[in-house]
């Protein structure tokens, strides 16, 4: 990839999710010269995770639960400096069916607006003012829509709990562009496909049977992108230091029925033998706010990146 920027220190966050993982993986192939800092809550575990890479990339990878501790030690005083890009997927995942009482609200809140809040002030007090800040969030914040939907659309004040939820989490990420004087990326992700989780992972009791469901009346749009598109769009917006909103999700027009037929051929080789209809209302009961995911029509388009020359892949990998 020919970089206008190459990042000499990323810390990111949410280090051991699925996410961070591809990402972690792409740019430590894509920027050979950049030191890792991987923020978790659970080191041993993220170290773990990411075993396969730190038998070959130990020396430019650091793991820690705690960015105040790095100065104790000369090796961690210089990747600490190094820091001139922040990648923040810190966040309770939205797929593990929460949303259906005020605990798992609460807990979604504090994981991504309090987290990133208290993650500004600690590099604030630290003296690290990365250049590009880059921040998760959903194309959730749109809520549900009829016309194409681009990064420069209003956005409605009034569209539900999770909206509000990612308006206030984008806010809260761009407090870094005053206290750190960063360029902020807001990330908003549509249901990102994999088998290692998300959306996919829900469903694939179905869909890797030859089923295919039917959520409502199925024509609802669906925002998606590959996790394998994911990371290499992370690392182009890093090498072209694209800043504000970015939708991350595939410029094709793709209906809740067609994306599922997709990925249940993928995973069977062939056509669906039956399909499941799932009526709205049973969803709403069941999956409370985090319906939403599966029922609102979200026709978003990724302008941002297309307008840069981003190329997304033709075929659905999972």
């Amino acid at each position: 990839m020919n970089a206008s920027f190459n990042p000499k220190g990323i810390l990111i966050t949410g280090s051991s999710g699925m996410i961070a993982g591809e990402v972690v993986r792409r740019v430590l192939t894509d920027f050979p010269d950049s030191n890792l800092i991987l923020l978790s809550t659970k080191p041993d575990k993220t170290a773990t995770y990411f075993s396969d890479v730190m038998s070959s990339c130990s020396e430019r990878i650091l793991i820690t639960s705690n960015i105040e501790i790095l100065p104790k030690t000369e090796y961690g005083t210089a990747m600490l400096h190094s820091i001139d890009t922040v990648i923040n997927l810190a966040g309770y995942p939205v797929s593990r069916g929460i949303f259906i009482n005020r605990s798992t609200v609460r807990m979604v809140r504090e994981s991504r607006i309090t987290y990133t809040g208290n993650l500004i002030s600690r590099l604030a007090a630290s003296g690290i003012k990365p250049e590009l800040f880059i921040n998760a969030s959903a194309t959730a914040i749109y809520g549900s829509r009829d016309s194409v939907l681009t990064e420069k659309d209003e956005i409605k004040t009034d569209t539900g709990e999770l909206a509000g939820i990612v308006k206030e989490w984008e806010n809260e990420a761009s407090r870094a562009g005053t206290l750190l004087s960063s360029g902020v990326t807001l990330l908003r992700f549509g249901n990102v496909i994999s088998v290692k989780g998300g959306l996919l992972k829900n469903t694939l009791f179905l869909t890797g049977r030859g089923i295919l469901p039917v959520f409502g009346d199925g024509n609802q749009i669906i925002p998606w992108i590959s996790l394998k598109d994911v990371g290499r769009a992370v690392s182009f917006i890093i090498s072209q230091k694209i800043t504000g909103a970015v939708n991350m999700c595939q410029p094709r027009r793709t209906t809740a029925t067609e994306l599922f037929e997709k990925i249940s051929i993928k995973l069977c080789n062939r056509k669906p033998i039956l399909r499941l209809h799932i009526p709205a209302r049973i969803i709403r009961l069941t999956q409370r706010h985090a319906a939403v995911a599966l029922l609102d029509s979200v026709p978003a388009f990724p302008e941002e990146l297309s307008r840069n020359g981003f190329v997304f892949s033709n075929e659905l990998t999972l």
